[in-house]
């Protein structure tokens, strides 16, 4: 890893708060069992119910490592299965420890209704609502059962509290759902619907509300039931609910990240308390061994456990736990009881409004398109995370108590811009010397100052019956890493190269003049296309092409290209172009 040195210190200007401002961000892990196949003899199902099963315990044995609850949901079709195995089955003993993990075993469904035992169907574009409510009463029935079997007749609790949490696709009305959660006595939703925050500002949304019938992400706080917040399915790049959502391990880290910095923000300043909470979805298919939902749980949950997990903040506060779905909404519960009348969330808008937008508007703005690479091991309390765009690096710092000056010049090169993620000022310091205080910060590479290329020498007209002109897009900067080589006037469908070389020349070659001399390098042969265009991106980041291309060292560059249609010697050449290269 690059070095990174201390090198002085500094006062911090305001002092901290000396109390808890915020309770912990609470992290749920949303597990829930999906329909298994449909209509299928029980030599069919039983075996993807025990894969089921496989995937669950260990998912149980992975968060309990780590002291993460898991939020457990499930249908009829699963349980009834579970129940046919007794208390001693497989399917009992995933909800005893499921109820112990987070406390609450709840009904998620799709669209399924039993046909007769052991055989389910969907519902599929019928929206009587007659059979909603049989999805709804069967699931409501075989969860209590399951949870009544796996406890011998006993549960540790009234079904109504264990079993309080729905997830449903049916009725699709809005106002349809209220009344169903009513109806059948539900006091919790599972997060879903509100993932579509995401499309609007790339992060979810982080508390929880009741939810309006008229817009599912504005608030109605008359609402019947409490909206929990989560992320989608972790360990994958899809669509869901129609809304394109990045929970691999890189952005998960980087999603939580931009949730700690408000937090943060909004506990070191006394901002008015509120509850916090995300998190991940999950099927139990999604664990077959070696996928990618598994690694990226494996690779997300000690990671929180070590960085943030339990933390005590200057303040006192504690920065996250690990929170069932119903943790989530018995917080709220309280905070809304000692908050009467007070808005916990709205998007109202459902566009980008930062006017509406309640939370710090840098974070939304410079953090949205990154994803985590690394955790940075830094001196004297300065904490850091590395963070990339997939072009260049970002490094997040910050410190708990006085300020610091760091030197990031094994890093960055020249000036970096600092921005605030509080304020948003951004300002500009040199790299060895970059000041970090308990304010949350954003550092990169300040963009660089290039000169642009310069045309010379001279090209004769081709078989096209124009000269051919190279040119460029970009800038030769190194930080921007852009810069491509283009020609324009070859003849249509050839091959041809660019070359390069360190001296210039003017010196009669075939039908044309070679431009170049000096240490030739010539770079892969690419096709004119049928307008008689090519083009070469240039990646600085190459070994050769770094130490070729430095920054302060010029080359210049000409394209060679085949011409058979002029005749002997069958090549040309366009004119030639030098090019400064810059940090």
């Amino acid at each position: 890893m690059r070095s990174l040195i201390l090198t002085a210190s500094f006062a911090v200007i305001a002092a901290l708060p000396v109390r808890a401002q915020q309770g912990p961000i609470q992290i749920i892990f949303d597990l829930h069992v999906d329909p298994l196949p449909m209509q299928v003899p029980l030599e069919i199902l039983e075996p993807a119910y025990d894969t089921r099963n496989a995937n669950m315990f260990w998912a149980l044995d992975v968060a309990e490592q780590y002291g993460a609850k898991i939020s457990f949901l499930s249908g009829g079709q699963w349980m009834e299965l579970a129940v046919e195995g007794g208390p001693l089955g497989e399917g009992a003993q995933i909800i005893r420890r499921m109820y112990e993990s987070g406390g609450m075993v709840g009904t998620h469904s799709h669209d399924e209704y039993r046909l007769a035992p052991y055989s389910w169907e969907k519902m599929g574009q019928n929206d009587d609502l007659s059979l909603s409510h049989q999805v709804w009463q069967e699931g409501r029935e075989f969860v209590d059962l399951g949870i009544m079997t796996a406890f011998a007749g006993s549960p540790p609790e009234p079904l109504s509290l264990i079993n309080n949490v729905r997830g449903s696709h049916t009725p699709k009305e809005e106002d349809d759902f209220h009344a169903f959660m009513t109806e059948y006595g539900y006091g919790v939703r599972e997060p879903g619907p509100e993932e579509d925050y995401y499309g609007w500002y790339g992060h979810h949304i982080w508390h929880p509300f009741r939810p309006s019938t008229e817009n599912y992400m504005a608030e109605d706080l008359s609402a019947p039931f409490i909206q929990v917040t989560q992320g989608s399915v972790i360990g994958t790049y899809e669509s869901h609910h129609n809304i394109l959502q990045d929970m691999r391990t890189g952005a998960v880290k980087r999603q939580f990240l931009q949730l700690y910095v408000n937090w943060r923000w909004a506990d070191r300043t006394g901002a008015d308390e509120k509850v916090w909470c995300w998190g991940w979805g999950s099927h139990a298919h999604d664990y077959d061994v070696g996928s990618p939902n598994a690694l990226a749980l494996t690779e997300v949950l000690p990671w929180l456990t070590t960085n943030f997990a339990g933390r005590i903040e200057p303040t006192g506060s504690t920065a996250m736990e690990y929170a069932s779905q119903r943790d989530v909404a018995e917080a709220y519960l309280a905070w809304e009881a000692a908050n009467p009348g007070v808005s916990s969330f709205s998007f109202d808008s459902l566009e980008v409004d930062w006017d509406e937008y309640p939370w710090l508007r840098p974070v939304a703005e410079e953090m949205g398109d990154l994803a985590w690479t690394e955790d940075l091991s830094l001196p004297s309390g300065v904490t850091g995370f590395r963070l990339s765009d997939g072009e260049k690096d970002h490094l997040l710092l910050y410190r708990d108590v006085e300020g610091a000056v760091i030197d990031l010049s094994g890093e960055f090169t020249g000036e970096v811009r600092v921005l605030s993620l509080e304020s948003g000022a951004e300002e500009l310091h040199p790299s060895d010397s970059v000041p970090v205080t308990t304010e949350a910060v954003l550092v990169e590479q300040a963009p660089s100052e290039c000169e642009s290329p310069t045309i010379y020498c001279t090209a004769n007209a081709n078989s096209s019956g124009a000269a051919a002109s190279i040119s460029w897009s970009g800038t030769p900067s190194h930080t921007s890493n852009d810069f491509v080589l283009l020609v324009s006037g070859a003849p249509a469908n050839k091959p041809g190269i660019f070359y390069m070389g360190d001296a210039q020349a003017s010196v009669p070659f075939g039908p044309g003049v070679r431009c170049v001399s000096g240490a030739i390098r010539r770079l892969p042969p690419v096709f004119s296309s049928i307008a008689g265009e090519a083009g070469y991106p240039l990646d600085l980041s190459h070994p050769v092409l770094t130490e070729l291309c430095a920054a302060g060292l010029t080359q210049n560059f000409q394209f060679w290209f085949r011409d058979p249609a002029a005749g002997d010697p069958g090549y040309d050449l366009s004119d030639g172009m030098s090019v400064l290269f810059c940090p």
